[in-house]
């Protein structure tokens, strides 16, 4: 039964195996066509590609030995991607070139001010360098203003209102090229000037390699610039005038006449104004009030004497006038009138000021006061009047005024003390520092008085006080007021304190003989001592004279010097120190120095007969030394004899040795 089955599947499956043996013949064949025609593809996209090598990008395989798909990625912005079925890996190098350019058609730098729309066209091309021939595709192009992170009037002129401004482009080839609009508003803050306005282009360059049969895309993001010319600064752009832009305007080949007129009259002060800077807001002008009748000679009638002039643009001339009545006690003369204006430029508070001037006549004369001044002032101290006043005392300042006038007295005179230097001269507790003098008739005097103290730590030297006077030549109301001023000098001590120790005597007194003394001194006081001498009195001398120069306060001199008493016995010489202070005043102390000086006469006699007493002491002594020294010849003669001797006695027995010898050997001989 099998056997006629196999018989009848046989030719069938013979059948099969020839059908598949010629598809995979076909096969073969196709595929070596396809790699025929694919070589044949790579060599022309080589030939178009060599021409823009440098600017575009190469491509390289690295063969992996598993998967079925590739990727490549680059550094920066580009990035590629693609599949391919025999699993190689493609890497794009980027170019630094812009991948679109501006084209030059002539059109010019857009220009605008502030507050208007101004329209930017970008003309765009194709970079052939970049796409060499139409195998190259830009595709996905965005374009977009590119605002800075911190954009300021002086960065970014425009309005920021639109939420995004990105604009999107068609595929574009090797021969495209577009036009792009913008509109911008030109910000009031803006600035005069040229602006760079950056847009940035985000694109994905496509390419199809036909030698891997992968589609090669390349991302590519760069820059486009133009520029802007703002033609004017913004209401809001804060630039101001560096100079005050409101000034008082002239006419041509003529002046403007300053008004004229005398105390009490009214007059028009016409300011015509006119504006050298920019473009100005609420404007406001008025004259600067003052109580000085040389810089404002008018009555002040009205509260406020601004003017409102609004608007101003650069240029614009307007005329302000005011109404004033010429102070009755304005002097004769010119006066110089000040007018200050406040203004808003470009958003901007500032503000100027000008001048103006008129002219007084028949003014009013001032009538002159009488003349009041400080004639002398003395010191006194317990009503005894001292020169100086020394520190730590308090003394009463008797101050002598007089009136100078030949007519005229002064009333309601009031003196003020003003002492400079409050650490040396103060005021006594309980007194003022003013005085009130009621009437001084003409040609008199009058007395007035102080009560002053010296600090105990005062500054040795003259203090200065200042007195201050003022008076009236009338009692009536609205009399003319006058005043002086005078300047004394208070000259303040310090008191002078030097304490002398006990004189310290080396050696014994002899009359007539110098004595080594020695004097301590030591500055108690606040001040110097100066020219510091010592002097001997009373018995007493100095071999020389001893100038010790100056003691500091606090300071110490050692006087080391000789005296001569002048007398023998037991006596007290006197010591005199003499000293000067700061102001040349000479002070004298005195010290004490006990002596019991002995007669010259009786030490010569006791020095004489010791001097006998030595020399016989001297010459017994001379005696014993002779005798000693004879003493010592003889034992060295003695000695030197003995020496002698037995040295010859010595040798005469060797002599006596050697003849027997001698004898004894010529015995020998004969034998």
């Amino acid at each position: 039964m099998k056997s006629p089955v196999i018989k009848r599947l046989l030719p069938l499956a013979l059948a099969l195996c020839l059908t598949c043996g010629s598809g995979l013949n076909v096969s073969a064949t196709e595929a070596s066509a396809a790699a025929q025609t694919e070589e044949t593809q790579t060599t022309e996209e080589n030939a178009d590609g060599a021409v823009a090598q440098e600017n575009t990008q190469t491509a390289t395989r690295e063969t992996t030995s598993t998967g079925t798909s590739g990727s490549t990625t680059t550094s920066g912005s580009t990035s590629t991607s693609g599949s391919s079925t025999d699993s190689t890996k493609v890497i794009v190098t980027p170019s630094n070139a812009n991948a679109l350019l501006l084209m030059d058609a002539g059109a010019q730098s857009p220009k605008a001010v502030p507050g208007q729309e101004v329209e930017v066209v970008l003309t765009l091309a194709v970079n052939r360098e970049y796409l060499p021939s139409e195998k190259y595709v830009l595709r996905n192009i965005t374009i977009q203003p590119d605002i800075p992170k911190e954009s300021t009037k002086d960065n970014w002129p425009f309005d920021i209102i639109d939420a995004s401004k990105v604009r999107h482009l068609d595929d574009m080839s090797y021969n495209s090229t577009a036009e792009v609009w913008y509109k911008f508003s030109v910000s009031q803050f803006a600035k005069e000037g040229v602006y760079p306005i950056n847009f940035k282009v985000n694109a994905t360059v496509w390419r199809q390699d036909s030698v891997n049969g992968t589609d090669i895309t390349e991302d590519v993001a760069f820059t486009l610039n133009v520029f802007l010319t703002v033609t004017d600064n913004g209401d809001m752009s804060g630039v101001v005038s560096k100079i005050g832009p409101l000034n008082v305007a002239g006419r041509e080949n003529t002046a403007i006449s300053s008004p004229t007129g005398s105390p009490g009259e009214t007059i028009v002060v016409s300011m015509p104004i006119v504006n050298k800077g920019g473009t100005l807001e609420n404007v406001t002008v008025s004259p600067v009030v003052t109580g000085d009748l040389e810089t404002f000679p008018f009555v002040a009638q009205d509260i406020n004497y601004g003017r409102e002039l609004g608007r101003m643009e650069n240029g614009t001339r307007q005329q302000v006038d005011w109404i004033f009545t010429i102070s009755p006690y304005a002097t004769t003369g010119n006066k110089i009138i000040t007018f200050r204006a406040t203004y808003e430029e470009n958003g901007v508070y500032g503000e100027c000021t000008f001048t103006g001037y008129i002219y007084v006549k028949n003014g009013y004369t001032q009538n002159t006061a009488a003349s009041l001044m400080v004639e002398n002032y003395t010191m006194y101290i317990n009503d005894n009047q001292v020169d100086n006043l020394e520190a730590g005392n308090e003394a009463v300042l008797k101050v002598t005024l007089k009136n100078n006038a030949a007519k005229n007295a002064v009333y309601k005179t009031v003196a003020t003390l003003k002492l400079a230097d409050s650490t040396s001269l103060i005021l006594s507790p309980g007194y003022a520092d003013a005085a009130y003098v009621r009437s001084i008739p003409a040609g008199q005097t009058a007395e007035i008085e102080y009560h002053i103290s010296a600090r105990a730590s005062a500054a040795v030297g003259p203090s200065t006080a200042t007195i201050g006077l003022t008076y009236e030549i009338s009692e009536k109301d609205g009399a003319v007021a006058g005043s002086a001023t005078s300047t004394i000098q208070i000259p303040i001590k310090q008191q002078m304190d030097l304490q002398i120790d006990t004189p310290v005597v080396y050696g014994t007194p002899v009359q007539d003989e110098p004595l080594a003394v020695s004097l301590n001194i030591v500055n108690l006081g606040r001040s110097r001592a100066y020219n510091v001498r010592v002097v001997g009195m009373d018995g007493i001398s100095l071999q020389d004279s001893y100038f010790g120069g100056d003691i500091l306060a606090a300071g110490t001199l050692n006087a080391d010097f000789q005296v001569i008493p002048n007398k023998s016995g037991n006596y007290t010489g006197t010591i005199v120190v003499q000293y000067e202070d700061a102001d040349g005043e000479q002070y004298t102390q005195s010290v004490d120095l006990p002596l019991d000086a002995a007669d010259a006469d009786a030490i010569s006699t006791e020095a004489l007969s010791t001097d006998v007493e030595t020399n016989k002491k001297s010459g017994s002594h001379l005696w014993v030394w002779i005798l000693i020294l004879l003493i010592l010849i003889l034992a060295a003669v003695v000695g030197w004899y003995l020496l002698i001797y037995k040295k010859k006695q010595q040798t005469a027995e060797i002599e006596a040795e050697d003849g027997e010898a001698a004898e004894q050997s010529d015995g020998y001989e004969e034998e």
